[in-house]
């Protein structure tokens, strides 16, 4: 028993293990044969030529993924990045470049002129003008009635002279209503005379010139010189009471009456009508 127990551990012990075959024969200087590295040679296509042999590594190398490039800026990001000073506004900032007319803006005219701009008014000139306006309607309304009143002095006149020079027995009874009438008319005459007097000129009249207006201030004054020279021959004839040059006196202011109402007619005329 023990010679068999002395047996298997001397054969135990005369076995060499890997790593002690590997140390002696690393110490004998016998090298161990190693696998030898394949190479892939890749498949010539036809019509390509191959590469060299030892351009294609035994072992191919795991690449290096890409970074990819970066992303041109996007608008929000171009807004995000810092931006450059602005420069210092000019002291005269120079005016836009005027926009190009489309080409259909080339047809687009007037054949007519271009209406003038209604003036600014004038508050001081509009006053002027409605005063004036007020007292013309004024001066045409009493000149119509001047008129009216200046036929019925007449009338009453002939008919008070008929009364005491005509053979008419000098009752007096026209005496007290021609002499109202008459400083009635001559009243009258006076207020319409001066409102057309004294109305004012918002415009410059220009040179003078024949018209309406002008015969109308002919004869108007024509009217005034009549209705003068009637006050004062009526006067001269009341003072010569019972002399015979009473009776001239008399026909002469008849005479005048006369032609200061046809004065007066022909102006109230070339304005009226």
């Amino acid at each position: 028993m023990r010679c068999a127990l002395a047996l298997l551990m001397g054969l135990l012990l005369a076995v060499p293990t890997p790593a002690a075959a590997q140390d002696s024969g690393a110490d004998a200087g016998v090298q161990t044969p190693r696998k030898k590295k394949t190479r892939r040679t890749a498949k010539v296509q036809p019509g390509t030529s191959a590469a060299p042999e030892d351009a294609a590594p035994a072992r191919t190398r795991r690449k290096k993924p890409r970074r990819p490039a970066p992303a041109p800026p996007t608008p929000d990001a171009a807004s995000d990045a810092p931006r450059a000073p602005a420069a210092a506004p000019s002291a005269a900032p120079s005016a836009p470049p005027p926009a190009a007319a489309p080409a259909a803006d080339a047809l687009d005219f007037d054949l007519l002129e271009p209406a003038a701009p209604a003036p600014r008014e004038d508050p001081a000139l509009e006053r002027k003008i409605q005063r004036r306006r007020t007292m013309l309607t004024l001066h045409q309304v009493g000149g119509i009635a001047m008129a009216a009143g200046l036929v019925g002095t007449t009338v009453v006149g002939q008919l008070n002279f008929h009364d005491r020079y005509g053979g008419g027995g000098d009752s007096g009874r026209w005496r007290g209503l021609h002499k109202g009438l008459a400083y009635g008319t001559a009243g009258t005459f006076v207020a319409v005379g001066a409102l057309g007097l004294f109305a004012p000129e918002p415009f410059d009249k220009g040179p003078l010139r024949l018209d309406t207006a002008t015969l109308h201030k002919i004869f108007m004054g024509t009217a005034t010189a009549g209705m003068v020279a009637q006050v004062v021959l009526g006067i001269v004839a009341k003072s010569q009471e019972g002399k015979l040059s009473q009776v001239n006196l008399a026909t002469a202011h008849q005479v005048t009456g006369y032609a200061t109402l046809t004065a007066v007619s022909l102006g109230v005329l070339m304005l009226t009508f």
